[in-house]
């Protein structure tokens, strides 16, 4: 069930906004808290190729431009569309971020020029690649393997720290998601960031890295139809924003879950720094600093359900270094929810399960069961016999 909340916020200022539902019988999650700071007059540039244009019946941003309108209004994103030819009289200084649809990025020439001039200016940019070229990020020194046509999933299994991390609750089905056309990214090396893989590759279809002084999202394939059905999934408004919030460092949304906590978005993490976590009921709680996967992360502590659903401050050295909200989730429950494969190995093992209690008129016994229903039977014979023949002597 989707539930539509619209609230306009007029001001750049960060907001602490708490939503309540009608209740359930799992309490502790009827609320869901967030912090938001909205940031205004963000200036985004498109870039289309017009020869994968002209063999498609609708404009290639169709969907990113979509998804911008749901999300964020006139006044905050500024969203510009051109072609490449067009480029040239453009000046891309004057925006804060620019998104590559298809476009390729030669070793030499002046489009690479001047995408790597605005790199250098603490900037943002995010390139789909129309699957044409294999050299798509040849000038920014990013290989990608062969194009790929062969249907592919998700991976499930390594979805920590993508842009789908979100989609690791068991009630979203990550298997609902396709690729049919795309091409993994090779050169994912130590200084980049696997964001998104595909079964049965090894390498990702979105890599985040740091050129010059902006930040680099290359994404294996076009937000299109024929490329992915994400594109028709109500998860790719979160996944396009991710990769938006990323490319800009501006992250608007502090609302965490689950394994959310333990990546919460503090930079430059110092061993020899103080670092607390500060709650209005529970207190004050120093959090430790260990190396994981090379970097420095914050130790979290289990997150309860009273302590849930509230909003926190992590101060860094006795200064203000995030504030941010935990929600409640079934994962933080001790009962684990009876999903589809519980039942097939039910099923299999010979257990006797009821998931409807309208139907209990159509179970049928196992032999298991049988035999210990005759066994009853005999019983309760031998126990007539005894208290109306033995008895009565």
């Amino acid at each position: 069930t989707a539930i539509m909340l619209n609230y306009s916020i007029k001001t750049p200022s960060a907001h602490k906004i708490k939503v309540q539902i009608p209740h359930d019988l799992f309490e502790p999650d009827n609320s869901l808290s967030m912090i938001l700071k909205p940031k205004k007059n963000i200036r985004i540039l498109g870039v289309v190729n017009e020869n994968i244009k002209k063999t498609h019946k609708y404009d290639l941003d169709v969907f990113f431009k979509g998804i911008l309108a749901a999300v964020e209004t006139k006044s905050t994103i500024i969203y510009n569309s051109i072609s490449q030819g067009d480029f040239i009289r453009e000046d891309p200084e004057n925006y804060d971020l620019i998104v590559l649809f298809g476009v390729q990025l030669l070793e030499k020439g002046y489009f690479t020029g001047q995408i790597k001039k605005f790199l250098q200016q603490k900037k943002g940019l995010i390139s789909f690649a129309g699957c044409m070229e294999q050299d798509t990020w040849k000038g920014l020194g990013i290989e990608s393997a062969r194009i790929s046509q062969a249907p592919a999933n998700v991976d499930g299994t390594r979805l920590e720290n993508t842009y789908l991390s979100f989609m690791q609750n068991a009630d979203l089905s990550i298997d609902a998601i396709n690729f049919f056309k795309y091409m993994p990214i090779k050169s994912a090396s130590s200084n980049m960031r696997s964001r998104l893989f595909l079964r049965e590759h090894k390498d990702p279809i979105i890599v985040s890295t740091i050129i010059g002084e902006s930040t680099v999202i290359c994404a294996g394939f076009l937000p299109y139809i024929g490329y992915s059905d994400i594109v028709y999934n109500g998860n790719f408004i979160q996944f396009t924003m991710r990769m938006v919030w990323e490319a800009l460092n501006q992250n608007p949304f502090f609302g965490f879950i689950d394994r959310e906590i333990e990546r919460l978005p503090i930079k430059n993490i110092l061993q020899n720094n103080s670092y607390v976590l500060h709650h209005s009921d529970k207190g004050d709680e120093r959090l430790e600093v260990k190396e994981i996967d090379n970097r420095n992360t914050l130790v979290m502590p289990a997150m309860g359900l009273t302590e849930g659903n509230d909003f926190y401050t992590i101060t860094e050295n006795n200064n203000i270094g995030l504030n941010f909200a935990y929600n409640v989730t079934r994962a933080d429950s001790a009962i684990e929810p009876a999903l589809e494969k519980t039942f097939t190995e039910a099923e299999k093992k010979g257990v006797l399960y009821l998931r409807d209690p309208s139907s209990i008129e159509n179970l049928s016994f196992k032999n298991e069961f049988k035999g210990l229903l005759f066994f009853l039977l005999v019983c309760a014979i031998l126990f007539e016999n005894y208290a109306h023949l033995v008895r009565r002597k």
